[in-house]
């Protein structure tokens, strides 16, 4: 039987490919199953001819090479949002080519994400408020109920122009966060008016929502959370991969690894954070319950996926909140925290899925 080849969608920033470190790595895994991996940008496709002028990892020359193949029949798309025409061109090639199988779908963005789960009687009661910000009233009724808020642009990624904004007197807020370049802005106390002026300025430039902030600073001061990865396996069924701590660096209000944080294994992160085992085992399985409730609200509404990382914060009495879920994640942070176990499987997992869809769809 033929070997499958396995497209994968990306895009270029600049000359280079996207996660060409994990492409890389999905490639020798893929070679060790006889899946070739073939990594492509819209912008590579030879329209004319239903081929794809491709990028081949080649294991002896330790080299990617250009190669002209037909479009393949499955595609696994891990080409993060950018507010660009390159972008755009996804799209386009799902129109296109409606006969390829892809292992995941397009999903909206946070807002929508957060109507949808606050529809599910499973997931709605782990969501913290969070409301969509059009005018000032609107941060003004948020932070009469909550006295530290977070403001999210719906698009963001990465911890990218976040804010992190403090009730410090009836009259001032402090306000911390991060830049549309990720980087950490200084600290500052703003007036009522000087606050909703800057949020005038960052919701101009993409929508954002307002979300409660739950309490998860660590003795030192440093915020952390919880990232979940759930993926389907050879089996086509969903599969709890693994689950790791992430620690923001000092001054941040995110934990994201891009944006400086570090993994912790996640028991031993817990473990410091809920001292009751009885309730470190509810924690977990409340975040298992929470992982197979969102891959079944999202398939519900946007169709067939492979993998979804969850992030997940738990505040001092162990209550488990949601707070966001990317579609095209990262599993470095396994390989951080030294499993290699998981890291492994978290590479192979999609390659397995794609050849039991192959082998079930294509070759009915």
């Amino acid at each position: 039987m033929k070997n499958l080849t396995l497209g994968v969608m990306t895009l270029y920033n600049k000359k280079t490919l996207d996660d060409k470190n994990y492409l890389r790595k999905l490639s020798i895994v893929g070679k060790r199953m006889n899946i070739n991996v073939v990594a492509f940008s819209p912008l590579d496709v030879l329209g004319a001819h239903n081929k794809v002028n491709g990028h081949v990892y080649d294991i002896r020359s330790e080299r990617w090479r250009r190669v002209k193949i037909n479009i393949p029949p499955i595609v696994f798309d891990r080409s993060r949002f950018k507010s660009t025409p390159q972008f755009k061109r996804t799209s386009w090639f799902r129109k296109k080519y409606r006969n390829v199988i892809f292992l995941n779908k397009p999903m909206a963005h946070k807002w929508k994400i957060h109507e949808l789960f606050a529809s599910s009687n499973k997931l709605k009661k782990h969501l913290p408020h969070t409301i969509l910000y059009t005018k000032k009233k609107d941060f003004l009724n948020m932070i009469a109920a909550h006295p530290i808020l977070f403001f999210k642009p719906v698009n963001g990624t990465g911890g990218r122009g976040i804010l992190c904004i403090k009730k410090d007197s009836p009259n001032t807020f402090i306000i911390e966060g991060r830049n549309h370049q990720r980087k950490i802005i200084p600290t500052k106390r703003l007036s009522t008016l000087r606050l909703l002026e800057l949020l005038e300025i960052y919701s101009n430039r993409n929508k954002y929502i307002l979300q409660q902030s739950i309490d998860t600073k660590l003795d030192n001061g440093r915020v952390h959370d919880y990232r979940l990865l759930i993926q389907k396996n050879g089996a086509g069924k969903w599969e709890v991969t693994g689950c790791a701590g992430r620690i923001g660096p000092v001054g941040s209000v995110t934990s994201n690894l891009h944006g400086g944080g570090t993994a912790s294994p996640y028991e031993s992160l817990l473990s410091k954070w809920i001292t009751s085992e009885t309730k470190r085992k509810d924690v977990k399985e409340q975040m298992e319950d929470i992982a197979h409730a969102c891959v079944e609200s999202v398939e519900e509404r946007f169709g067939s996926n492979c993998e979804l990382a969850i992030d997940i914060a738990v505040d001092e009495n162990g209550n488990v909140w949601l707070l966001e879920i990317n579609p095209k994640p990262g599993r470095e942070i396994f390989a951080k925290i030294g499993d290699k176990t998981t890291y492994t499987l978290a590479l192979k997992r999609p390659l397995e899925y794609a050849q039991w869809l192959y082998d079930n769809q294509h070759n009915p």
